[in-house]
């Protein structure tokens, strides 16, 4: 019998099958629980999780899922997790915010978490299923620890999003950016923890902070591409065959503090020097609010093949430490990270690379990204606006 169906019987039976029961739980470990077992145990009777025979099950489930997604950074990091995380039924999902253990590096991935899972299920379900969810919705909200989100993420990506507009009141995001916004210990922060109609509604707005991420270093983004040479090659000779609006070559996307990311890779020509011809190495920021201005130091760099001759020009070609603000999705980086010359040929490119000592030992060029910080402002012109919202919402 399955676990679940054994913990079901066991709710339901008399004090023998309890202790039968018991006795089989007692043993079981999160590794001895496969992913989807451990997500039959989440859809059992909530009248199971209170019988004590039970209770070792689901700390096994619950160990299990700290084990594969308790810390949001590195599940947003890791492709298979990721799809994990926002396909878990929503049952689940709370159970993982709920957890004390759960880690973020901000309390802002746990939001970006929620709406990206709110928008994966709108996407998925029928619309009389949409009602249905729509229902639970608040008890996601209910988990963000408010007053850790950083103030003008409430205000700019938190307060535009349709998940914010559509189930918070205005007078709720008034107080959230508010509380965000707020210095800790500050009497304005004290007067909302104690007074706001919206902490009320919403407790744990004002819980303590999450444990910290594992991602090492906590305090940095590290992407790391490895573009096939194939993938450059395509590109390159569209480029040579003067084929219009050449696509870049993209990265998978990576999100950190609330904020998603993608390397990209251009080749640019030179018009006036002889049609010399480069390779761009840019960094995309994505989800920027029209409105607002968001700002990262990030250094980019293709990173030379280990075990190369130590030779000028087999070092990494690094686009140094550079800090640039985006006010809408764009790639920002240098257009001339690489130089060809006047290109004639992949085959001269690929010669160019092989000698910059670029080409890995599995075929590909390794691209680095390593974002180290993050920072959104509103323009000039919005602050007045912001401030007079923030110090309505006090009033």
């Amino acid at each position: 019998m399955q676990p679940g169906a054994a913990a079901a019987a066991a709710a339901a039976g008399g004090p023998l099958r309890r202790a039968a029961a018991a006795a089989a739980f007692a043993s079981i470990s999160s590794a001895d629980l496969q992913w989807n077992t451990m997500l039959a145990n989440y859809a059992l009777p909530p009248g199971c999780v209170e019988v004590d025979a039970c209770k070792p099950l689901f700390a096994a489930a619950g160990g299990k899922l700290q084990h594969e997604l308790g810390d949001l950074e590195l599940a947003w990091a890791d492709a298979g997790k990721l799809q994990l995380l926002l396909n878990l039924p929503q049952q689940v999902l709370l159970r993982l915010l709920r957890d004390g253990r759960t880690r973020v590096a901000s309390e802002n991935t746990v939001f970006y978490t929620f709406k990206q899972w709110w928008r994966r299920q709108q996407q998925q379900q029928q619309p009389q299923q949409q009602a249905v969810a729509a229902s639970a919705v608040h008890d996601m909200l209910k988990l963000v620890r408010m007053q850790h989100c950083t103030g003008l993420y409430a205000a700019t990506t938190m307060a535009r999003s349709l998940l914010a507009t559509r189930y918070f009141s205005a007078a709720e995001l008034a107080e959230a950016c508010l509380l965000a916004s707020a210095p800790r210990g500050s009497e304005t922060a004290r007067r909302l923890l104690q007074h706001s109609s919206a902490v009320a509604t919403f407790p744990a707005w004002k819980d303590a902070k999450r444990p910290a991420s594992a991602l090492q270093p906590a305090e940095q983004l590290d992407i790391q591409w490895q573009l096939p040479l194939q993938q450059l090659q395509a590109a390159v000779q569209q480029h040579l065959q003067d084929t219009p609006a050449v696509p870049p070559l993209l990265s998978s996307q990576h999100t950190w503090q609330g904020s998603c990311f993608k390397l990209s890779i251009v080749l640019v020509t030179d018009v006036d020097a002889a049609r010399s011809r480069y390779l761009g190495l840019y960094i995309r920021m994505l989800d920027v609010e029209p409105g607002t201005v968001r700002t990262a130091t990030f250094k980019l760099s293709f990173t030379a093949a280990p075990g190369n001759p130590v030779e000028a020009g087999l070092d990494d070609v690094v686009v140094g430490t550079t800090r640039r603000s985006w006010t809408c999705v764009c790639d920002v980086g240098d257009d001339r990270a690489l130089s060809f010359g006047a290109l004639s040929s992949w085959q001269r490119a690929e010669a160019k690379l092989r000698q910059l000592g670029l080409v890995h030992s599995d075929g590909c060029l390794h691209v680095t990204g390593l974002v180290t910080s993050i920072e959104l402002r509103l323009p000039a012109c919005d602050r007045a606006g912001h401030q007079h919202r923030v110090m309505a919402a006090c009033m």
